[in-house]
C-alpha cells in the first residue's frame, strides 16, 4: 500500500510539472524523442494505442489527459493502454522523459457502446432450445447467461444473438438474461421462463393471409388481421385486433388457442406482449375448460409495448387460452403469447412406507423385511452410499447366485386388482455389470420384472405392473451377480 501511495503522489507531482513547467522546442529536440504516428486516433478506454516514432527507451511516464497510463516499448514503438477512467473526447497523450522533457500527440477517447436488448423471442424455451435476442451494440460479446448459467452462443452480430438455453435453470420462475460485452452489461427486464412454451404457434408466425395456425377467431373475427408492419409487431408477425367496444361484452372480440394438455391442480402462467394504437384499452385473459371457464381481471393497455400476465390453476385435462378484447373499441397489437407451467399438481404419495429408508436402527429398516441373504443387507450412512437423505441400503453379497438369493421386501401394500402400478429405485454397483430385478409377493402369485443391468453411478430402475392381489409386497431381487450395491429412494405409485 505504501508503494502504491508513493507512486500515486509521484504521478500527481509529475502531472503538476506538466501543467506548470514550460518547455522550448530545443528541449524537445534535445530529448531525442519524437512521435510520427498514433494508431488508432480514436479508441475506447482499456484498449491500446500504438505510438510510432523514435527514442521511446527514454520515456519514464505516459499520461492520457490527466491520467497516467500503462505502457511498454515494443521494438521501435510505444504501446499505451488507455486508462479505463479516461475522459471521453479529445485527450493529449504526453510522453515524459528525464528533466521534464515532453512530447505530445492527440487521441480521441470514445464512449463505449452499451449493449441494449430490445426483444427476446420466444418468451419461453426449454433447455436445449434456441432463443433470439435483438438489440444494438451486441458485438464484442463476452458472455450471455440465463438465470445465472452460461448459455451457448450459436451466432452473434451487433444487432442479433442466437443462444441456447442451458440446463439447470430454474423453470418455474421468470429468470433474467444478462448480456456482457466489452461495452458493458445489459440485463433483461421482460418475463422469460426457461421452460417449455405450451402454446403452439405462440409467436404467431405460422398461418396464411390473416389466419393464424393453432388459433381461432371466436368472435369479432372480421376485425382481426395479421401484421408485420414496423411498430405493430414485437417481432416478425403479430395479431392486429380491434375491440367491439361493448360494455360488459369482453367476449364479443375473442382470439382463442387450440387446446393445451394441462394437469388438474397444476398452476400455469399466460403472458404476452401487447400495445394499443390509442390509449384507453382494456383486455382480459380467460380459459375455456370442460369444468368451466376462468376469468382474469381487466388489464389496462397503453400505446407502449408491455407484457401482461394471467395465472390460473387448471381444472380440466385440456385448456384453451382466450384473449377477451371486446370491452373497448381500441385496436390492439399482440405478439408472443406464452404459457408455461409454474407448478404441477400435488405430487402423488409414495405407497411404500419408509421408501427413503431413513427409519430404523442398526441394520434394520422399518416397514421392510429381509427374506433371503439378510446378513448381506445393511444400512449405510456414508455420503457416497446415499442417494437422498442420510441413510440407505447396502447389499454386500459378493457371490453370484439366483435372483432370490438376496431379497429385500416391503410390507404389504393395499392395491386395486387390475390397476397399473409403477415401482422404482435408485441403485449403483461397486463394479459395473450387475443384474437386478423387481418382483412382487402376493397370495395370488408373484409377478416378475425384467433384468436391469447396473453401472457404477446412480441410476433409476423402473418396473410397471398390473396388480393381481389386494395385498402385494414389493421385492428387490439382488442375488444374481454377486456385486455390492447401494440402494435408496424406493417409490411406488398408482398409474
Amino acid at each position: 500500500m505504501k508503494k502504491y501511495i508513493k507512486k500515486l503522489y509521484a504521478s500527481l507531482a509529475i502531472f503538476a510539472m506538466i501543467i506548470t513547467v514550460g518547455c522550448t522546442n530545443d528541449d524537445l529536440t534535445s530529448s531525442g524523442v519524437s512521435i510520427t504516428k498514433v494508431n488508432p486516433t480514436a479508441i475506447f478506454p482499456s484498449e491500446t494505442i500504438t505510438v510510432e516514432g523514435t527514442g521511446f527507451e527514454k520515456v519514464e511516464h505516459v499520461f492520457v489527459g490527466s491520467i497516467e497510463a500503462d505502457y511498454q516499448v515494443e521494438g521501435a514503438n510505444l504501446v499505451v493502454t488507455v486508462p479505463t477512467t479516461s475522459v471521453v473526447g479529445v485527450n493529449t497523450i504526453t510522453l515524459i522523459m528525464p528533466n521534464n522533457y515532453r512530447v505530445t500527440a492527440e487521441v480521441e477517447v470514445l464512449l463505449r457502446p452499451i449493449p441494449v436488448v430490445a426483444t427476446i423471442s420466444p418468451s419461453a424455451a426449454a433447455p436445449g432450445k434456441n432463443i433470439t435476442l435483438r438489440g444494438i451494440n451486441l458485438n464484442n460479446l463476452k458472455t450471455v447467461t440465463i438465470g445465472g448459467i452460461a448459455a451457448t452462443v450459436v451466432s452473434s452480430t451487433a444487432t442479433q444473438l442466437v443462444v441456447t438455453v442451458p440446463t439447470g435453470v430454474v423453470s418455474t420462475v421468470s429468470v433474467p438474461i444478462v448480456v456482457v460485452t466489452a461495452g458493458g452489461t445489459a440485463t433483461s427486464t421482460s418475463t422469460f421462463y426457461a421452460s417449455e412454451n405450451l402454446l403452439l404457434n405462440s409467436e404467431l408466425e405460422l398461418g396464411t393471409g390473416d389466419e393464424f395456425t393453432n388459433w381461432g377467431k371466436w368472435n369479432g373475427g372480421s376485425a382481426m388481421f395479421a401484421t408485420s408492419a414496423a411498430g405493430e409487431s414485437y417481432t416478425g408477425r403479430a395479431l392486429k385486433a380491434t375491440g367491439a367496444g361493448s360494455v360488459g361484452g369482453e367476449w364479443k372480440t375473442q382470439f382463442g388457442s387450440d387446446g393445451v394438455a394441462t394437469s388438474i391442480g397444476g398452476k400455469y402462467i399466460v403472458y404476452m406482449w401487447i400495445k394499443g394504437a390509442s390509449a384507453g384499452g382494456n383486455i382480459r385473459f380467460s380459459t375455456n375448460e370442460s369444468a368451466g371457464s376462468q376469468y382474469g381481471g381487466g388489464i389496462d393497455i397503453s400505446t407502449e409495448w408491455k407484457q401482461v400476465k394471467f395465472e390460473f390453476t387448471a381444472t380440466s385435462a385440456s385448456t384453451k387460452i382466450v384473449l377477451d378484447m371486446g370491452l373497448k373499441a381500441v385496436t390492439y397489437f399482440i405478439d408472443n403469447i406464452t404459457m408455461v407451467a409454474i407448478s404441477g399438481p400435488p405430487p402423488p404419495t409414495n405407497l411404500l412406507l419408509n421408501g427413503g429408508l431413513e427409519l430404523g436402527s442398526g441394520d434394520v429398516f422399518t416397514n421392510w423385511n429381509k427374506y433371503n441373504g439378510g446378513t448381506f443387507l445393511v444400512a449405510s450412512t456414508t455420503a457416497a452410499d446415499v442417494h437422498g437423505g442420510t441413510r440407505a441400503l447396502k447389499s454386500t453379497n459378493t457371490v453370484a447366485g439366483q435372483a432370490y438369493t438376496v431379497q429385500f421386501v416391503s410390507d404389504p401394500v393395499t392395491m386395486t386388482v387390475g390397476s397399473s402400478y409403477k415401482v422404482s429405485m435408485w441403485i449403483k454397483g461397486a463394479t459395473a455389470g450387475g443384474v437386478v430385478r423387481f418382483s412382487t409377493n402376493a397370495p395370488a402369485g408373484a409377478l416378475y420384472g425384467g433384468n436391469a443391468t447396473i453401472g457404477t453411478t446412480w441410476q433409476q430402475v423402473v418396473y410397471t405392473f398390473t396388480a393381481n392381489d389386494a395385498a402385494t409386497r414389493i421385492v428387490l431381487d439382488l442375488g444374481t451377480s454377486g456385486i455390492v450395491y447401494n440402494i435408496d429412494d424406493i417409490e411406488l405409485f398408482k398409474q
